[in-house]
């Protein structure tokens, strides 16, 4: 009985190989990632009145300037911003 030849001869090996690829790698720009986005906590119109520290107002003034702006939650920049244009305006 003859031997099976388990593995390949060396022209079949040859035959058979790969061809190689051009091989890219990817600019750095494209390898980095996106900043990431930062996003303020924006609390309620409760919470500042609750801490009118915040704003050097008395809480009846910062609950009043919420009420006057009809805003329910914002962050903290926006809040000081509603405050003080209450705070500042001409009766």
């Amino acid at each position: 009985m003859p031997k099976e030849r388990l593995e390949p001869t060396v022209e079949e090996r040859t035959e058979e190989a790969p061809k190689p690829t051009k091989v890219t790698t990817p600019e750095p720009a494209a390898l980095e990632a996106p900043p990431p986005i930062l996003l303020e906590a924006e609390y309620t119109a409760e919470e500042f009145v609750l801490n009118p520290g915040l704003f050097g107002k008395r809480p009846d003034i910062v609950a009043a300037a919420f009420d006057f702006a009809k805003v329910e939650s914002c962050t903290i920049m926006r809040a000081k911003e509603i405050v003080d244009q209450f705070a500042g305006r001409k009766v």
